[in-house]
């Protein structure tokens, strides 16, 4: 769960202290993350589009369908239910093997798997391949100090990569994940000039963790 609370600053701090004459801060603070929220859900369908791959899993629309918004004590407030890999992408780190059994061996998990780039794998996992039928065999390429997970073997008798097997992997944060900013302060200032009558046309939005 990842929750966010979308701040005001500058014109609009001092346009929320004069609500009294026109509406609730409540009302306020409701249309901004009604608004918010929206902002969240197009830019993670969008993110579904243009950077899932396929597989199993889609993080992404995963996080759209379990984006809401509320209001918490004097605060708008996004919560995310996703699965952590959207922290990942977002904030980027350094993921390490779980330990935990495997679904495929049975065995403790002590590498990760890593789809080789342009592969058969591309963007899928092992249970993908596993549901699909696909039987993977281990290859050591000890001259490389590598290790991969490869497919069967094709007509002239070689096998494919499908998966690297690696002791850990670090990621980038990206910030395209959530909406910038400047595009959450647009969407909310357009709905906040066609809630209230008043000059809302002004101001500064940040979205803290």
């Amino acid at each position: 769960m990842y929750t966010l609370h979308i701040q005001t600053a500058g014109n609009a701090e001092a346009q929320l202290n004069a609500l009294a004459e026109t509406a609730t801060r409540r009302q306020y603070l409701s249309a901004v993350s009604r608004t918010a929220s929206n902002t969240f859900v197009r830019n993670f369908e969008s993110q579904a589009q243009k950077k899932h791959r396929g597989g199993s899993f889609n993080y992404y629309l995963t996080a759209a369908r379990n984006t809401t918004g509320s209001v918490d004590d004097d605060s708008a407030v996004i919560r995310i239910a996703a699965p952590a890999g959207i922290g990942l992408r977002r904030y980027g780190g350094t993921v390490v093997p779980s330990g935990r059994p495997s679904r495929i061996t049975g065995k403790p998990i002590t590498k990760l798997t890593i789809p080789v780039k342009g592969g058969p794998a591309d963007g899928k996992s092992t249970l993908d391949m596993q549901t699909a039928g696909v039987k993977l065999h281990l290859v050591v390429l000890k001259r490389l100090g590598l290790a991969a997970l490869a497919g069967p073997a094709d007509a002239g008798g070689e096998s494919k990569f499908y998966f690297w097997l690696v002791p850990s992997t670090t990621h980038q944060p990206d910030p395209t994940v959530f909406p910038s900013n400047d595009v959450l302060s647009r969407d909310i200032n357009k709905t906040l000039t066609r809630v209230f009558t008043t000059a809302f046309r002004k101001g500064t939005y940040h979205v803290s963790k």
